[in-house]
């Protein structure tokens, strides 16, 4: 069952109900907390950084992960300003080299959601005041 804890102001675990999807059991309840805390710690400015990491052996997306997905070791989010513009900084790290992707913050959020459903087991969020964590068991729950 994925694991939510938040450290070190606030050391709450959120145990949710999980739904089986095939092979996996994902927590919508557990993503969706996470996804929003993502989305109110940008909102209030206090976002620093989102790791995605553990990659899963069996990556069963929706849409086939791109080349410089496939093998990919983490992900690191940080939300800058382009233009005038809020963009998710996405830096793919691979055994031998680093690329980064700019996406717009509707299109990061879809991303962040595929790979943290099917690619990642790990994310790791660190805002001013907390760090969050959401972990998932091999077996996807």
């Amino acid at each position: 069952m994925p694991d939510l804890r938040m450290t070190p102001r606030t050391s709450n675990t959120a145990n949710c109900d999980t739904h089986d999807r095939g092979n996996e059991c994902v927590s919508d309840k557990a993503l969706s907390s996470f996804l929003q805390l993502i989305e109110a710690s940008l909102a209030q400015k206090s976002f620093v950084t989102l790791v995605l990491a553990k990659p899963r052996k069996s990556q069963t997306p929706l849409t086939p992960p791109t080349q410089h997905q496939a093998d990919a070791v983490r992900l690191t989010v940080r939300a800058i300003t382009l233009k005038g513009q809020p963009i998710l900084c996405v830096v793919t790290s691979h055994a031998t080299r680093d690329e980064t992707q700019n996406h717009t913050v509707p299109d990061g959020f879809l991303r962040l959601r595929e790979w943290l459903e099917h690619a990642f087991s790990h994310a790791h969020l660190l805002t001013t005041h907390e760090e969050i964590q959401l972990l998932t068991s091999k077996k996807g729950k």
